[in-house]
Order: structure tokens, then sequence, then C-alpha cells
């Protein structure tokens, strides 16, 4: 049975390359996950069959990377 996508958790989304495609952090399968542009309610692309993720995607909120900084859009 598949959970509600409101259930999902919130991870960070940094932009990547030029195209401006989000890589997100994903703690079960120890390796970033590329997703497009926007933000948002995605689809788990893990490979881990036990990952949470499988049920209930995730949202993806995005922060940019400056250095050893990272900032939340909108000071959120």
């Amino acid at each position: 049975m598949r959970r509600k996508k409101y259930d999902a958790p919130v991870l960070l989304g940094i932009e990547r390359g030029t195209k401006g495609y989000m890589a997100v952090w994903c703690p079960y399968c120890v390796d970033f996950h590329l997703h497009g542009q926007e933000e948002g309610h995605v689809v788990a692309h893990c490979i881990d069959p036990e990952s949470p993720f499988n049920s209930t995607g995730y949202y993806i909120k995005k922060i940019k990377y400056a250095g050893k900084r990272v900032i939340l859009e909108n000071g959120k």
C-alpha cells in the first residue's frame, strides 16, 4: 500500500550543472539522485528496496551552495 505524498519528507536539492538539475542526497542509497529543476514532490530514484522514500517519494527544497555555506532560497 502506497502512503500519501503529504507523508513525504523534505530533502534539500543542490543545483548542479548549467541546466539547473538538482542533486538530492539519499541517506538510504548513500548517493545523490538527480531530479529536474523544480521544487516540490518527486518520485524517489532509490535502488535500496528498504528505503521508505520508495513508498512516499519526497519533497525537494532548493538550496544554493556557496563555498562552504548552504543558503536556503528566500531565507527559509
